[in-house]
């Protein structure tokens, strides 16, 4: 797996950014789980390695936009 973690300086919950990404057509999964103690929220992994860069730039922009318009909401 190619991937790279992601840390989001949110008050959101992790399954709120989840289903945001996921909205915007974008999968990631907390990082949590792959910790053997303390364990970080709002830590994603984002896998790529199927994707060419053009990709990888617009799931982030993606993720970002999904973000973004939940603050706008405020």
């Amino acid at each position: 797996m190619v991937a790279f973690s992601v840390k989001i300086h949110t008050y959101l919950c992790d399954r709120e950014i989840i289903q945001r990404a996921a909205q915007g057509g974008v999968s990631i999964v907390p990082a949590y789980p792959n910790y053997l103690k303390a364990s970080p929220r709002s830590e994603f992994i984002l896998g790529y390695a199927e994707l060419n860069e053009s990709q990888i730039t617009e799931g982030v922009r993606r993720m970002a936009q999904a973000i973004i318009f939940f603050f706008d909401l405020l």
